[in-house]
């Protein structure tokens, strides 16, 4: 694996982590998780539209709305930051 993908899988785990610990201390934890992958797909939806302007975009692709819908808005920023520090990956 390269470093980048150890990186990612790392990010991954640790909100996938955080995810779970959150949503065992709600009372519905159902409707929660459904808004949760709401603003996840709103938050990669205004990363893509804003691209055309910030010039900061990230791809429309399977997984990366699989993977902001399972993080959510900080698996989005997770992405984010990966792309800016390793933008020729």
């Amino acid at each position: 694996m390269n470093q980048w993908e150890i990186a990612v899988s790392a990010l991954g785990i640790i909100c996938f982590v955080c995810g779970v610990e959150l949503f065992a201390r709600e009372k519905h934890p159902l409707r929660s998780g459904f808004s949760e992958i709401l603003r996840g797909e709103l938050a990669l939806l205004a990363v893509a539209v804003s691209g055309i302007w910030t010039g900061v975009s990230l791809p429309l692709s399977l997984a990366s709305a699989g993977f902001a819908a399972v993080a959510g808005i900080p698996g989005v920023v997770a992405m984010l930051l990966v792309k800016l520090i390793l933008p020729a990956v």
